[in-house]
């Protein structure tokens, strides 16, 4: 393979270090809600993610079933583990997604929050 620089940390603003992953019809784990023993509330991702700097991209994935409410994961990425962006060879070019590879950690640094939007008739969007 070859290596490929990484950009530094400190030239990253908040925003582009965010990216957002849309999930429908799914339950998430307790231990995406709840903290365990030590305090920690998080999980591993066995397979690849998937996610995009947009969240209007994210908000139409995690739409599309009838049943459970629509969700967001919010992530904040570094330089090191920002993801690869697959751009250059989508079909969706402007859909700026980003793959990370399987067993990621993710832990849930924030509250989670319920958001309005315009799809579904104002429908509540369930985000961490």
């Amino acid at each position: 393979g070859k290596l490929r620089s990484v950009q530094d940390i400190r030239t990253l603003d908040s925003k582009s270090r965010r990216v957002w992953r849309g999930l429908r019809g799914t339950r998430l784990p307790s231990c995406l809600r709840c903290a365990s023993v030590h305090g920690i509330c998080g999980a591993v991702e066995t397979s690849i993610v998937v996610a995009t700097s947009s969240k209007d991209v994210a908000l139409q994935g995690a739409f599309g079933v009838e049943w459970g409410c629509p969700v967001l994961l919010e992530l904040e990425v570094g330089a090191i583990d920002a993801g690869v962006s697959l751009e250059w060879l989508s079909q969706f070019p402007e859909d700026q997604e980003f793959v990370f590879p399987p067993f990621c950690c993710l832990e849930l640094s924030g509250e989670v929050r319920f958001d309005m939007t315009e799809r579904k008739n104002g429908a509540k969007v369930e985000v961490l």
